[in-house]
């Protein structure tokens, strides 16, 4: 029988706490499907001694010295610490990552805006606004095109995108930066404007400098309303520099 569930065996991996001593030796192995793993170990007859379950979902379990952990990212990993020229000892995506952004910013986590209650309000709202759910149904392809014809967007890489070339700077919004009346000087930042137009925008709403840029070179017709100017900003290539390090 399994002896128990302990959902804080592992932390990092396998850290030991200060003064304990260990008496055997553990040999880890980071598997890409740990459920598979644990069914072919039971159909050899082999019943686990500790299994640990993180988030209500199976992380790792041991069988002798032995202990399989969960890494669903396994390849990705092996792929980086490749790249990375570093020994792949069962990192996480999360820890070669810090690593990188530490190595192509010099900081360990990459900057982050502190809003003010309003602020954060404002800007969730303007979110929900702007997404759409459900189907696509203004993408039609004509009966007589051809395979050459067809054209599609890849979402992905539109996200990517943004990160890798944006069109402006990025911006931190401090606790102190709030709305404010538009003084008539467009500056990086974000914008409550009042329009009809569908194109360039969706109608009222907040958008940033880069879509009020877009606006103007169309001339669409619009009024901006407020203001949100950042204390701070970020240079363009802030992501970039992470994204080609490897």
């Amino acid at each position: 029988m399994i002896e128990t569930i302990d959902s804080d065996m592992v932390r990092e991996s396998f850290k030991v706490a200060e003064n304990e001593e260990i008496n055997e030796v553990v040999n880890v192995e980071y598997v890409s499907d740990i459920m598979e793993k644990l069914i072919e170990t039971l159909n050899i007859k082999k019943i686990p001694g500790k299994i640990t379950m993180l988030n209500k979902e199976l992380y790792c379990f041991k069988y002798g010295n032995e202990t399989f952990v969960s890494n669903e990212n396994i390849d990705l990993i092996k792929k980086l610490c490749f790249n990375m020229k570093i020994e792949n000892s069962g990192q996480s995506i999360g820890t070669l990552l810090k690593r990188i952004i530490q190595e192509a910013t010099g900081n360990e986590i990459l900057p982050k805006s502190t809003h003010n209650l309003y602020v954060f309000q404002t800007l969730s709202n303007a979110k929900k606004d702007r997404a759409k759910s459900g189907t696509i149904g203004d993408f039609v392809t004509p009966d007589d095109a051809t395979d050459t014809d067809i054209k599609a967007v890849d979402i992905t890489k539109c996200y990517s995108s943004c990160l890798y070339s944006p069109s402006e700077e990025w911006i931190i919004i401090d606790y102190n930066d709030t709305w404010e009346d538009y003084d008539g000087e467009l500056k990086l930042g974000a914008y409550n404007s009042t329009t009809d137009d569908t194109m360039s925008f969706k109608c009222n709403g907040y958008y940033s400098t880069a879509i009020i840029k877009k606006g103007i070179t169309e001339g669409t017709a619009f009024t901006i309303i407020k203001q949100l100017i950042p204390t701070k900003k970020e240079n363009k290539d802030l992501f970039s520099k992470i994204i080609d390090k490897y």
